[in-house]
């Protein structure tokens, strides 16, 4: 239907939608296994984006699409 009519198809993975929340506050993990450095064991990764499961993803993703939808959209909730 949508190559019929000619429209753009556009989805969200509520999965991964989370992934897209940008970090306001500087949070560091431990380096998985299989990625750390023997040279370096006490390494920690900075993260930029929420990972699924923080608490503060659902917070996060939500900051983000009510900023794009609301404040450079222009609709009103």
């Amino acid at each position: 239907m949508v190559t019929t009519l000619d429209l753009d198809d556009v989805r969200l993975d509520a999965i991964t939608a989370f992934l897209n929340g940008d970090l306001e506050e500087i949070i560091f993990m431990e380096v998985p296994e299989g990625f750390r450095e023997p040279s370096k064991p006490n390494l920690a990764g900075k993260l930029l984006k929420a990972l699924y499961g923080m608490d503060l993803s659902p917070c996060q993703w939500y900051a983000k699409i009510h900023a794009f939808v609301v404040d450079d959209s222009g609709f009103v909730c």
